[in-house]
């Protein structure tokens, strides 16, 4: 069930760059607390500009954005911040402290706190993102995955309990991407922290997000459960986006090759499910 208090109302019309270019339109779009949410859509399809019209970096558009209610065009800076925070592509243009500790307090301290209080949130933060032992380890010395979750822990040092994640999964390796995910499932379903992240990779999200919400030319051309989403080749084909391999997969054999099931398996799981049912029936 979703919480009752609507973390995001989003109603745009439409928002163009300086150049009158259309990048967003049409949006329509309510995001719950605790939910996990895939924006997903080609490249140039609006993920990123929708991103960061959700975390109030762009206020020139025709509509309304509420965050817990309140315009966000009205909201001061450090009121956006103590709830909601976008995590970037590449970490480096959001890292800057020498130290693992001295990034990740850069926020409370700018928030007024007692250094106590600092210290205690930046401990907090790194516990959650299992970086606690690299406190004092220096940003250059980091991994790229270790980088991200660096930036994860200065956004939740800061309270934040909206996170928004431009591609989240890039240049991470399979084994780190899967860990990388594995994280982001745990602060949601263990800290109940709402999770919105843009990606045009299929092949993760029916295994660790609730919610899917399609792009196309900055407008929205669907919105429901991994299921509802990914229904054929031919409709993703339409958006430039594929079927993850399994769903293609199985797609095939049931339309080529006579293989009967009640809904297209979208996971490894799901799919062993199905052929062990088949063999055992």
């Amino acid at each position: 069930m979703h919480d009752k208090n609507i973390r995001l109302d989003i109603n745009i019309k439409d928002f163009s760059y300086p150049d009158k270019t259309i990048a967003i339109s049409d949006i329509n779009l309510q995001v719950f607390s605790g939910d996990f949410i895939g924006i997903l859509g080609a490249n140039g399809s609006g993920k990123t500009t929708l991103l960061k019209l959700m975390d109030g970096l762009f206020k020139n558009y025709n509509g309304l954005i509420l965050l817990d209610g309140k315009d966000i065009k009205k909201l001061r800076p450090r009121e956006i911040y103590k709830k909601i925070g976008l995590v970037f592509q590449n970490p480096d243009e959001q890292l800057f402290a020498p130290t693992v500790f001295e990034d990740v307090a850069f926020g409370p301290q700018n928030m007024g706190f007692e250094m106590q209080e600092v210290t205690r949130r930046v401990s907090d933060a790194l516990k959650k993102v299992d970086l606690d032992d690299l406190a004092h380890k220096p940003i250059s010395n980091l991994s790229f995955g270790q980088k991200k979750r660096v930036c994860i822990a200065g956004l939740l040092a800061m309270g934040q309990g909206l996170l928004l994640l431009d591609e989240p999964t890039s240049g991470l390796d399979p084994a780190g991407e899967h860990e990388f995910l594995r994280l982001l499932t745990e602060l949601n379903l263990n800290n109940n922290v709402t999770i919105v992240m843009a990606t045009h990779n299929v092949e993760f999200l029916p295994v660790f997000v609730k919610r899917i919400i399609l792009l196309k030319n900055g407008g929205i051309a669907g919105d429901g459960i991994p299921h509802e989403i990914f229904v054929s080749p031919e409709r993703m084909s339409e958006l430039n986006l594929s079927l993850p391999s399994i769903g293609q997969l199985f797609y095939e054999l049931k339309h080529y090759d006579g293989f009967a099931v009640d809904k297209i398996p979208l996971s490894i799981g799901e799919a062993r499910k199905e052929i062990v049912k088949k063999v055992l029936s």
